[in-house]
């Protein structure tokens, strides 16, 4: 259970969090212009813009399910960090600078000018129903570590969490949102780092650490196998990363309106190197985390002893038992995870804001020869982040129903519609004789392949065997 300073510290970053939010909503009191509240009128710092593109990252469904991961199938999966320093640089010399040349809000404004507004109300969509789904587990995931280390309530954790997170980005827009976004990574990092400090210790040393995961047949460097049937190899995490990658930072409007936020090009550019590091440090510290629970869990698994009944709850108990004794190292764990959910949340907030306002509702204002006046575009703008907020606070309590990992369904919904839309931004950009029919044909034929692909292995309950456990 909790220790006052535990409590202390989790309060304190939820209340720093909307103090940011109210700050920069007082600055922007008299903003009558939505993409200055939307993209912090392109002035914010580089290095403002590539904390916040680490958090739309890292999420926190990435933060608490990747150890699980390599907990249970070992460090093939770290592979994955390869892929940024080929899928970022690959978007950001090809994809990004024609994008931001455009001057638009929407990223899905560009299949218009290249193609029709039909294409574009499809990749709106399309982004719009993957946000949807995608927003409730962020934030029931660190609902759910909160609840297994402090025994409160689920239904509260997503509450309070969820109206913060609404509140700030409600009231302080993009500004506030990056500006929170470093904040959030910097405790992230902390988070972590402390995390594995005290837990090699608990295990005996860093000696003892890597001869119980080298027993267990943690370390798997050498996977090259081709076959896309298996969960990780070195193919599959480094191609299939920088695909990921790639869509994420040149057709993922949460990203691409980071980009749009910045001073010039040239920032854009200076904010993804930094975040490519920086990224890859995330993700060795992740492995780091996951080599941990198998060293501290050594000969007590506590997955097939019935402890815990997911993998993405591996780590919650390991944090929590490691850091007993500790008061106050538990809250910061906890405050990370819950860091990497809210900064995931407020992107897709401002994200969903932009393209429903641009994409949908200007476009029926106009038809009706009416204007949308500044001012109510800004309210109009506040209400769509309310009301996303809102949503995903209630069906965020709902996602406990789903029994698979929250990882896995997250990149399942990724998948099905994320790829065929790159793909369509793709052919647009790299072949000149594509049409309109071809795009939309091959749209519809990308998402029904992904979803009967997906659901089917629902259906089948496929899973990749596990690497042994000795539970002696």
């Amino acid at each position: 259970h909790f220790h006052w300073l535990d409590y202390t510290i989790f309060l304190a970053f939820l209340i720093v969090s909307t103090l940011v939010g109210l700050f920069f909503g007082w600055q922007g009191r008299k903003t009558t212009s939505s993409k200055k509240f939307l993209t912090g009128g392109g002035e914010i710092h580089w290095i403002l813009i590539s904390f916040s593109m680490q958090a739309s990252f890292f999420s926190a469904i990435f933060i608490l399910s990747a150890p699980g991961e390599i907990y249970a199938y070992g460090t093939c999966y770290s592979y994955l960090g390869l892929s940024y320093f080929i899928g970022k640089p690959l978007a950001m010399h090809f994809y990004i600078p024609i994008l931001y040349k455009m001057k638009i809000l929407s990223a899905y404004e560009y299949l218009e000018r290249r193609f029709n507004k039909l294409i574009r109300i499809c990749g709106s969509i399309i982004f719009v129903l993957q946000t949807l789904l995608y927003l409730p587990l962020v934030l029931y995931t660190p609902a759910l570590a909160l609840a297994q280390v402090t025994g409160i309530s689920i239904l509260w954790s997503i509450i309070f969490c969820g109206l913060v997170c609404t509140l700030y980005t409600c009231l302080g827009g993009m500004k506030a949102t990056a500006w929170n976004d470093t904040v959030q990574m910097v405790i992230i990092f902390t988070g972590l780092i402390t995390v594995i400090c005290v837990g090699i210790t608990r295990v005996g040393g860093f000696g003892e650490f890597y001869r119980r995961n080298l027993e267990g047949g943690r370390f798997i460097l050498n996977d090259f196998r081709i076959d896309p049937t298996l969960r990780t190899t070195f193919w599959t995490q480094v191609l299939g990363g920088i695909f990921y990658t790639t869509f994420n930072l040149s057709s993922n409007q949460v990203i691409v309106q980071k980009f749009f936020s910045s001073k010039t090009v040239k920032d854009a550019y200076k904010a993804l190197y930094l975040s490519a590091i920086c990224c890859f440090c995330i993700l060795m510290l992740i492995t780091c985390i996951g080599l941990l629970s198998y060293a501290f869990y050594y000969k007590c698994d506590p997955l097939t002893s019935g402890r815990v009944g997911k993998l993405d709850q591996v780590v919650p108990l390991m944090v929590m038992e490691i850091l007993e004794g500790y008061p106050g190292l538990p809250g910061l764990f906890i405050t990370t995870a819950f860091c990497a959910a809210l900064s995931s949340m407020s992107g897709c907030l401002n994200g969903l804001a932009a393209v429903i306002l641009t994409d949908f509702i200007e476009p029926t204002f106009r038809k009706t020869r009416r204007a949308v006046k500044d001012r109510s575009r800004v309210i109009l703008t506040r209400m769509l982040v309310l009301f996303s907020g809102l949503y995903t606070t209630i069906l965020a309590y709902n996602a406990h129903y789903l029994g698979e990992s929250t990882m896995q369904l997250s990149f399942s919904a990724c998948g099905i519609t994320g790829g065929p839309l790159f793909a369509v931004i793709t052919l647009g950009m790299l072949c000149s004789f594509t049409n309109i029919t071809g795009c939309i044909v091959g749209l519809i034929a990308g998402i029904v392949f992904g979803s009967w692909v997906a659901f089917a292995a629902l259906a089948v309950k496929v899973t990749a065997p596990m690497l042994p456990f000795d539970n002696s």
